[in-house]
């Protein structure tokens, strides 16, 4: 299972929603939406990933790089309708991977959970690279270069990618397959292959952020040691918010052949106010 799209009752009131969630589960129901640019709750994530030893790296973004990717891409020309109203954000999620992969011209590369996502297409322009893009939506099998599947069970053989990215998704990933999720690239990748992962949720502590008008009709269930934070109008169902020590846990511990890193932008707001990524995973395959 990857991204599950909405369902939401709208016969349900949100308070409604928040106490049947309260009845329902253990955990710890929050109301509100989850804050991790809080400088403490940074400070605090920053100290627990030195404590567990994941190698952490500041990354400060050239606002100068970033309008030439823009312009290179040509965003407002060919893709206008693509997240107008998040314009800022999404560019950077694809800047970022841009910076962090490097592609070359025999290169094959993935674009995980894609949906309509243009970033295959642009990476194709620039790079020459031959790209894919996969996502549960999409017909099963591989049609060209879209591949129909679930993001734990890629139909390809083993070491196809030199560079995969998972950008604004694998958050969604419900139970445990942002696990398997991460196993299937392990699996997929070449030796020196990457996976980026943008933004990485990461907070203080375990949570998870619902919209309970979704959460409570699709049923979902949320991990037993995560705080629920439900947060009004948000829309989404599930998004899961690592600690360091779950991010360790999930992502990193099981997979002896990867080496992984995590990157804190140090300067979002010198592209925009709206920007919200505050942390990426980067991770290799050895």
């Amino acid at each position: 299972m990857e991204y599950v799209y909405q369902l939401k009752d709208d016969t349900l009131t949100f308070k409604e929603g928040v106490s049947i969630l309260t009845s329902n589960l253990k955990n710890e129901i929050v109301i509100g939406a989850i804050n991790n640019n809080d400088c403490n709750c940074i400070s605090d994530i920053l100290n627990d990933l030195k404590v567990l030893n994941i190698p952490t790296f500041k990354y400060t973004l050239n606002s100068t790089e970033y309008l030439d990717y823009i312009n290179k891409a040509q965003y407002k020309v060919k893709y206008p309708e693509y997240y107008a109203n998040n314009f800022y954000e999404k560019t950077l999620e694809h800047f970022i991977c841009y910076k962090l992969i490097s592609l070359h011209e025999s290169d094959n590369f993935i674009d995980i959970a894609s949906e309509h996502s243009p970033v295959g297409k642009i990476f194709n322009e620039v790079w020459g690279c031959n790209v894919y893009s996969q996502d549960i939506m999409y017909k099963s099998g591989i049609h060209g270069h879209q591949i129909g599947s679930d993001a734990s069970n890629i139909p390809v053989h083993d070491n196809l990618f030199n560079s995969a990215i998972a950008t604004c998704s694998i958050e969604h990933f419900e139970n445990d397959s942002d696990i398997k999720f991460m196993a299937e690239m392990e699996r997929i990748l070449s030796t020196g292959g990457k996976i980026v992962i943008v933004p990485l949720y990461l907070y203080s502590k375990e949570a998870c952020q619902t919209d309970p008008t979704y959460s409570v009709p699709g049923n979902v269930k949320f991990d037993d040691d995560a705080e629920i934070y439900c947060a009004k109008y948000w829309g989404n169902r599930h998004a899961r918010f690592y600690s360091p020590k779950s991010l360790f846990k999930r992502l990193i511990e099981p997979n002896k052949n990867m080496k992984f890193k995590v990157y804190i932008l140090e300067n979002p707001e010198d592209i925009d106010k709206s920007v919200y990524c505050r942390f990426v995973l980067l991770g290799v395959k050895l």
